[in-house]
């Protein structure tokens, strides 16, 4: 059990001093960011963080994916995957290591070690708006990822500064 003076200074040390940044929310111009579903459609994206965790119920793990798409109007948007990696179930892990493999063969690297090799590279993904069964909001969901793209000398993808 933690003592009064413990929690005082827990509570000192979870606070944050802004005073060296100056910041002033008055002055502070207004960003407007939508966290609605991107709509039905492909789109180009790059992995930028990858894990490779366990499921809830232990009997298994998935990669879990964060895509960020790289071009378009909806460009620097958020997508999130998980694919099956092993599983009890034989039929959830063909489905699942199925699924990782397009990703790897989209993005050149066939036998990875590790999923971080597979950041930064373009590649399509078809998404499609789902509403959720445990709260029924919409979310997207990514239906399948597609082969290496051929990007046009006009894409922002080819731009030197881009982080792929």
């Amino acid at each position: 059990m933690l003592t009064n003076l413990q929690l005082k200074r827990r509570k000192k040390k979870a606070m944050g001093n802004l005073s060296q940044y100056g910041f002033d929310a008055a002055t502070t111009e207004h960003v407007e960011t939508s966290f609605d579903p991107l709509p039905n459609g492909e789109y180009v994206v790059a992995i930028m963080k990858s894990e490779l965790r366990n499921n809830k119920a232990g009997t298994g793990n998935y990669i879990w994916l964060e895509l960020e798409v790289v071009e378009g109007e909806h460009k620097k948007r958020k997508l999130w995957a998980q694919l099956t990696f092993q599983h009890q179930s034989e039929m959830a892990r063909k489905i699942g290591q199925s699924q990782f493999a397009d990703v790897c063969k989209a993005v050149g690297v066939p036998k990875p070690n590790d999923t971080s090799e597979l950041h930064h590279k373009p590649l399509a993904v078809e998404v499609e708006i789902e509403k959720r069964e445990d709260n029924g909001k919409l979310t997207n969901n990514v239906r399948r990822f597609f082969g290496k793209i051929e990007m046009s000398p006009q894409d922002p993808a080819n731009d030197d500064s881009a982080p792929w």
